[in-house]
């Protein structure tokens, strides 16, 4: 006589009873959601895989021009395109990731309401599929960087960690906005504007020195500028480091949010399929 394996969908008790090994359980599921993600967005379009390399590389051109040659922005005596670079694809990882993540829930209707599964494994899924955009825009700039002759140096072997950093980022601001989203609809429409306001209010287009100093600690603490700046410090060590204590201390609140949002997120699973 064969058993049968049952599942049993419990309530949550407890504030953080976020229960994360659930996703581990269901990681089949999300390494199949994370591949549907990136073989759709591209499909049935006439270039396919190459638009992964065309935008990155449009938007270098085309911010290059603005702010390289008529605004003569600082690039610490790289060339400008070089510094743009690195800021502009980490930044571009974490404003995608950001906005897949947060508005995943909504645009996997169906699936929430069919199939029972921990509703995390959608948002975390939408966020590893931009990680292809980022490995193929990553490639290019290091081909970028030895048409220019700019030397590597060992600091490359903490881009794993910086883009770790970036990927906790992404998904402490995703816990928060796809439960929202599914609530209030306007996120969909207010998230582009944000994002394109931390785009420019990080040390993306320009060096953190031209903030003045005595503002340059508490900007530090947007963990999004140590992200942005410690990818530019690993691929131009040339380049300003982090500030050390305002980015702990901007990880460690951020890393609170993470835990409070994980629990948000949990409690709202209940109200997902009646607010959908």
């Amino acid at each position: 006589m064969t058993s049968k394996k049952h599942t049993v969908i419990e309530p949550y008790h407890r504030l953080f009873d976020i229960r994360l090994g659930e996703v581990w359980d269901y990681r089949s599921l999300l390494l199949m959601l994370a591949w549907r993600e990136i073989s759709i967005r591209y499909k049935q379009t006439l270039l396919g895989i190459l638009w992964v390399v065309i935008q990155p590389v449009a938007n270098i051109i085309i911010f290059s021009a603005i702010f390289g040659v008529l605004l003569r922005a600082p690039s610490e005596g790289y060339p400008y395109v070089v510094y743009l670079f690195p800021a502009m694809i980490i930044w571009r990882l974490m404003g995608d990731g950001i906005s897949r993540g947060s508005l995943s829930l909504t645009s996997n209707v169906r699936l929430i309401e069919k199939v029972y599964f921990p509703r995390l494994v959608i948002v975390i899924a939408n966020i590893l599929a931009v990680m292809v955009d980022f490995l193929f825009a990553l490639l290019v700039l290091l081909v970028v960087m030895i048409i220019y002759g700019v030397g590597l140096t060992w600091n490359l072997l903490l881009i794993p960690l910086y883009t770790v950093l970036a990927l906790f980022i992404i998904l402490t601001v995703c816990v928060w906005l796809a439960p929202l989203n599914i609530r209030y609809r306007d996120i969909s429409h207010i998230l582009p504007f944000l994002l394109q306001i931390s785009m420019y209010v990080s040390p993306v287009f320009y060096p953190i020195t031209l903030i003045p100093e005595s503002l340059r600690w508490v900007y530090s603490l947007n963990p999004m500028t140590t992200v942005i700046q410690g990818f530019r410090w690993c691929l131009l060590g040339g380049s300003s480091p982090p500030d050390l204590i305002p980015a702990v201390i901007g990880l460690l609140i951020t890393g609170g949010f993470l835990v409070f949002g994980l629990a948000f997120f949990k409690r709202s699973e209940y109200t997902f399929v009646d607010e959908i």
